[in-house]
């Protein structure tokens, strides 16, 4: 087996529509792929991300656990806004952290 890490892992999690982010869940929610991504990264990740990843709420136990985890990771490791404002009107906002602190 190859060394996988690289110094810096983009992880894009983009999807902003609802009803095909809870249809997609076992993939675009999966847990495996998080942590490959994460894993991966000797220095840095870089996540770019739709509110909606982080704001998906599901009763279905097993897709309300997964989005958990995305949800946890930005209250943990986004900790300092770097950025806020517009583009072509939809609102940003940058956020980061200390890798220290994951």
């Amino acid at each position: 087996m190859g060394n996988f890490k690289r110094t810096v892992i983009l992880v894009s999690a983009t999807e902003s529509d609802r009803a095909y982010l809870l249809a997609s869940s076992d993939f675009l929610l999966d847990p495996r792929r998080l942590t490959v991504a994460l894993s991966r990264a000797k220095r840095k990740m870089i996540l770019v991300a739709s509110r909606s990843i982080f704001s998906v709420f599901s009763p279905d136990e097993e897709v309300f656990l997964n989005s958990q985890l995305w949800k946890n990771l930005l209250l943990r490791a986004c900790t300092t806004s770097l950025w806020e404002g517009e583009r072509s009107g939809i609102r940003i906002q940058a956020w980061g952290g200390n890798a220290d602190m994951i």
